[in-house]
């Protein structure tokens, strides 16, 4: 069973203390690690884990652009659009770092896919690792919500894409002009044009990233039907080599036993075709609880385990999961 870690761009760190943390995470058992930040620091970072014997994935954000201020500037209307006609440029939903790129927009796609190839070119990276490739949030887990004072509810200010692309790409498949419909939300035909805009994306982005001979694989949401209905994300029908199922059992309120109950979902769903690892989410969880969130894992099948964040990785952890190995 492989071990992976997300690790983050943090530029108060030197050279050397990368590499003391690389070295910590290999003599500690892991494989590979999702590198975040801008491709300058992944350039630079990237070759010391290589050479402590780590692989390297770079963590790529995909449809949340927030860092990203030229393309604010000249491609407002590349941003997605919410039931209420807001942009996510000028309104993000939730967070002000919410700004989303509508997925059906060719020109979308076109950008993100040179950005990802433009990564690939660094010798020491052996895949894309991609991330917030979905729509915001339509439906939060029921532990965030009292974060935001909301309910379990429809809120059409978090309803997305209303794009003119999508309307009018919606006209066209169906003769159905969103705009027209008091009730589109609940529409079948409405539901699966947005799963398959993201659908579409990704396996265009598989398609250029497997001709590099590159590993591609994705942080998503909890089984294929709950991210569906959640964040219209259907990443079973995916074309990836892995997928890493956030399974933040505190977010939904649940005990440690959905993380194992989750992954048997998720392998059944997938029929083998995707390899899937669990995501586990330290901050807040006891060792007691990391040590039954490893045992669900392990026991469901996954083919690997995914740690988060990984400066909240302890020697604790570490002792834990070879107890749990052996």
């Amino acid at each position: 069973m492989k071990i992976y870690t997300w690790v983050h761009e943090d530029k108060t760190k030197s050279k050397e203390q990368w590499k003391d943390h690389f070295s910590f995470l290999k003599e500690g058992g892991f494989d590979t690690v999702f590198l975040g930040g801008n491709i300058e620091f992944i350039k630079e970072i990237a070759p010391i884990a290589k050479e402590i014997g780590l692989e390297i994935q770079a963590w790529f954000w995909t449809l949340n652009v927030n860092n990203d201020e030229l393309v604010q500037k000249e491609h407002p209307e590349w941003f997605n659009v919410s039931r209420l006609g807001q942009s996510s440029l000028t309104d993000p939903p939730y967070v002000d770092y919410y700004k989303w790129l509508c997925p059906s927009r060719p020109e979308v796609t076109e950008y993100i896919t040179e950005n990802i190839l433009k990564i690939l070119e660094i010798d020491s990276i052996s895949g894309i690792h991609l991330d917030y490739v979905r729509h915001p949030d339509q439906y939060l887990p029921e532990g965030l919500l009292k974060n935001y004072d909301l309910e379990d509810i429809y809120y059409p200010e978090f309803d997305f894409c209303y794009c003119e692309t999508c309307r009018e790409k919606f006209l066209k498949e169906t003769g159905i002009d969103i705009k027209s419909e008091s009730h589109i939300e609940h529409d079948d035909d409405w539901f699966e044009f947005r799963l398959r805009s993201v659908i579409d994306l990704v396996n265009h982005i598989s398609e250029k990233v497997r001709e590099k001979n590159k590993k591609i694989t994705a942080a998503v949401f909890p089984t294929p039907d709950m991210a569906s209905i959640m964040v219209r994300q259907d990443w079973a029908r995916w074309n990836i080599d892995g997928a890493f199922p956030m399974l933040y059992n505190k977010f939904y309120n649940e005990d440690t036993i959905w993380i194992g109950d989750s992954l048997e979902e998720c392998i059944e769903d997938t029929n083998g075709e995707i390899s899937i690892s669990a995501g586990l989410y330290l901050p807040e969880m006891k060792l007691s609880d990391f040590a039954d969130a490893l045992k669900y894992s392990i026991n469901s099948g996954v083919a690997g385990i995914s740690l988060f964040p990984s400066d909240k990785i302890t020697k604790e952890h570490l002792e834990v999961r070879k107890t749990i190995n052996n």
